[in-house]
């Protein structure tokens, strides 16, 4: 039975970032795999990257049918999600209409990196990402955010980190909660001056640099720079830890029904 892969992610139109990403991509152990894709799940990124960069990424529709054209019998996506959100739903959705369309192939989707309800999960993914974290440095690490009810998981993980001992970690986001708000709370509750601001995205494009890292006058970076805090920044995406791909691509946590 041949096997393939198919790693999904939201993607980014930021060559650098992209750069970055197809390093990551190269060192997945994809032994067990005769053929493994590289699809997106922004049609609005793939629809950029093809007008500026003349850059073709497939989606994850795409991807699956081309598997199945060259007889790939079993397929896994691997999703390079945080939480199973919307754009999780989404590619839930397009390969449950894809398994009843071809019975004869198995088509299966891994979790996202956290999981409701999952402490062992989230557990795992603490040690996943054990190079960016420490129990010395007050660090921030901010994700996109959403107003799906999957926002759940980051409080979750916040609680997660606190079992293991990690005060010293906050968790944030870009959009929705918590929010900045909550975590310059959080930190003058704790008289904290110096912070470690730690992007908590799987793809660090443009737009998770300029609302992040960057200097931009509304960047989080300034924003706390502004609230009095000395802030050094980091730019490594969760997609460089080795570490947490081989979580998502190897994980036990498939779903087999939809």
């Amino acid at each position: 039975m041949k096997k393939g892969l198919i790693v999904l992610s939201n993607g980014t139109a930021d060559l650098d970032a992209l750069n970055r990403y197809e390093c990551v991509i190269e060192n997945i152990d994809t032994s067990k795999y005769s053929e493994v894709v590289k699809a997106f799940a922004s049609a609005k990124i793939i629809d950029k990257l093809k007008a500026r960069h003349n850059v073709s990424i497939p989606n994850l529709r795409e991807g699956i049918e081309k598997l199945i054209k060259i007889d790939v019998e079993h397929i896994t996506v691997a999703t390079l999600f945080l939480i199973e959100g919307k754009e999780y739903e989404e590619a839930e959705n397009v390969i449950k209409e894809l398994r009843e369309q071809n019975s004869n192939h198995s088509i299966n989707i891994t979790h996202a990196a956290l999981i409701q309800q999952d402490k062992k999960r989230n557990y795992e993914f603490i040690d996943a990402i054990n190079p960016i974290i420490n129990k010395e440095d007050e660090i921030i690490m901010v994700a996109h955010g959403t107003s799906h009810k999957a926002q759940q998981s980051y409080y979750e993980f916040q609680k997660s980190l606190r079992d293991k001992g990690y005060e010293n970690i906050y968790i944030g986001t870009i959009e929705g909660e918590p929010s900045f708000e909550d975590i310059v709370n959080q930190l003058n509750s704790r008289d904290v001056k110096r912070v470690v601001l730690q992007p908590f995205l799987f793809v660090l494009g443009f737009h998770g640099k300029k609302d992040l890292i960057t200097d931009n006058p509304n960047s989080w970076k300034s924003r706390l720079i502004r609230e009095g805090f000395e802030v050094i920044v980091s730019d490594k995406s969760l997609s460089e830890i080795q570490g947490v791909i081989d979580l998502i691509v190897n994980s036990e946590y498939k779903k087999e029904k939809l």
